[in-house]
């Protein structure tokens, strides 16, 4: 049930009802109002938050290679080379394709939060080849790396800018 915080004998008054109901609609459009007045200032704020937690999105990006998925939760293609493969399950206990040999290439990992969309890269000097042979999606975050980093990382940072931005 829905309370408004008025007395019982207010809410059995049609009139009274009446009333509380327009002065609660008039604080939501002046909810309304100021979210679209700060929209800009919105932007920047939880892009803010977003750059504080630029190591955990690259840390997610990584994770995902070890996992042997994209950033489109589509399995990398197998090494050519069986060896090679065999000598990689050693590695990775997971077996899977990971992009990772010496750690050069997800230790080179950045994510450039200075806008939006937030881009992913590496450094190091096989991530052309690398795109090259998996895709541009190898960077990027699967909708469950976002999902954990919006609801395990984000959340409590970006309640509280609008509870700081409502005066809750």
């Amino acid at each position: 049930m829905f309370s408004l915080g008025v007395p019982l004998s207010v809410c059995h008054n049609p009139l009274g009802r009446t009333l509380t109901f327009l002065k609660a609609m008039g604080a939501v459009k002046d909810l309304i109002a100021k979210l679209r007045r700060e929209a800009h200032h919105q932007e920047e704020a939880i892009l803010d938050i977003v750059t504080d937690n630029e190591w955990l999105l690259v840390d997610l990006n990584a994770e995902q290679l070890m996992s042997g998925v994209d950033a489109e939760s589509m399995k990398l293609k197998e090494y050519r080379s069986e060896s090679y493969a065999a000598m990689k399950a050693r590695m990775n206990p997971r077996g899977v394709t990971d992009l990772k040999l010496t750690g050069a290439f997800h230790s080179s990992m950045v994510a450039a939060t200075d806008k939006w969309p937030v881009i992913f890269s590496a450094s190091d000097r096989k991530t052309e080849n690398l795109v090259s042979n998996y895709g541009e999606e190898i960077f990027g975050l699967t909708e469950k790396s976002k999902t954990i980093l919006a609801h395990d990382y984000l959340k409590e940072d970006i309640i509280e800018y609008y509870r700081q931005l409502f005066q809750l």
